[in-house]
């Protein structure tokens, strides 16, 4: 496998590109796929997408009837889910077609003729357009790719049956292998050049998820710092996160995060009051409940999760309960952060910034180290028991997490944990 670095033009706009963050709207989470095959009566369809709740890709199946079939379920935002086709005389594993598409909440439909869901029409599903709309920039690179492919795939061929000396087609796959790999990189600068310009796009998204072990790790970490935050916490982000979370294990390269081990002694980490020059960190907790919430001001997961960590910490005898919430917002940011703070009433957390240009300027926001904790993407949380010992740790937000979350609590101060 080819390992591509970005080209230092594009490099360079991603370290000094910068783009506005907006508070993102109320999503609405269930969707119903109505789809239609002409040319096909009976069968089955299985839709596989990522279920936030469970954290990984379930695949749902329908009865195709009368060439109409139909899915219900729910997301946050959009996700990228697959459509396979088969008959009934073939297994899930066995022969059959499929497509993929953008999910997103609300009415969808999807038409194709049977046996060419390549010809697919998907309505009701904007990120599916853009989508759509992002692949006519790399049509001709495309096109050009699929016949070099060609091409190699035909001196193999010729090379079997005995056409063609192995030195002649040693010649030949390396002349087409070079104009490959040349189209290639015209096809990733300009996949590149696309996410830079659309940050707000799921396809862009989409996009970083296939440069997943063919970019270097740090790569990958700065682009997804270029997403917005619109788009993040999304069931499509969810499943990024969970797929480079499990690539980089594979690798040996998790984040601190991902390393935290449960029932295990939480790690260092430092509060520090630059005013006041006082220090704290995990042993200044012992015989209370730490909540750990990495989190952002434009992150809109986030804001959902926070009210309810509050009513959490007022539930479960809140004077054994400390709440750390750490935010790396821009020096910009911070007015509006402080004013959110005080608004929705968390004015009783500990409010610590980590991002390194923003100085401590009053007791509301403080400094810190949780180098030990670093992750991507948030909300991501973290709960320490009264002996100092993790319980719980999560990336994302749903319902469930907080169920999860509180039963945790409840198991704690009952001491079952």
């Amino acid at each position: 496998m080819n390992i591509f670095k970005i080209p230092s033009i594009i490099h360079k706009v991603l370290l000094i590109g910068a783009f506005v963050l907006q508070t993102q709207n109320v999503f609405t989470q269930v969707f119903e796929l109505d789809g239609t095959i002409k040319g096909r009566e009976t069968g089955f369809a299985i839709l596989l997408y990522f279920r936030d709740s469970l954290k990984q890709k379930k695949p749902d199946t329908a009865i195709i009837s009368n060439g109409k079939f139909k899915f219900t379920g729910s997301v946050i935002d959009a996700d990228y889910a697959n459509l396979i086709v088969y008959d009934s005389a073939y297994t899930y594993l066995g022969k059959g077609y499929g497509t993929s598409f953008f999910l997103v909440p609300g009415n969808i439909k999807i038409l194709f003729d049977d046996g060419h869901t390549d010809e697919a029409i998907v309505r009701g599903s904007n990120p599916q357009y853009e989508y759509e709309e992002s692949k006519k920039k790399t049509a001709k690179e495309d096109i050009e790719i699929r016949r070099l492919s060609m091409d190699m795939k035909l001196v193999d061929s010729l090379l079997k049956v005995g056409l063609i000396q192995p030195d002649s087609a040693e010649v030949l796959k390396k002349k087409a292998d070079q104009m490959y790999s040349q189209v290639y990189r015209e096809v990733w600068n300009k996949q590149i050049a696309y996410l830079i310009r659309y940050p707000k796009n799921y396809s862009s998204l989409l996009l970083l998820y296939s440069f997943v072990g063919r970019l270097p790790n740090d790569s990958i970490d700065l682009l997804y710092s270029l997403i917005s935050d619109e788009i993040k916490g999304s069931t499509l982000d969810n499943n990024f996160l969970a797929y480079y979370a499990r690539y980089r294990k594979a690798i040996s390269a998790e984040y601190p995060f991902d390393k935290l081990s449960l029932n295990e002694k939480a790690p260092a980490f430092i509060i520090q009051n630059d005013l006041s020059n006082e220090q704290s960190g995990p042993e200044n907790y012992k015989g209370k409940i730490v909540i750990i919430e990495f989190w952002g001001l434009y992150c809109y997961p986030c804001l959902l999760a926070n009210p309810h960590l509050e009513k959490i910490r007022k539930k479960n005898n809140e004077k054994d309960i400390v709440i750390i919430a750490v935010n790396s917002n821009f020096k910009e940011d911070i007015p509006k952060l402080k004013t959110y703070i005080i608004k929705n009433k968390l004015t009783e957390w500990i409010h610590v910034n980590i991002d390194p240009l923003v100085s401590q300027s009053d007791n509301q926001m403080l400094k810190g180290d949780f180098s030990n904790y670093v992750g991507l993407g948030v909300p991501r949380t973290v709960v320490i028991d009264k002996e100092g010992n993790i319980v719980y740790k999560n990336i994302g937000y749903t319902t469930q997490d907080i169920d999860r979350l509180q039963s945790i609590f409840e198991k704690i101060i009952s001491g079952k944990n």
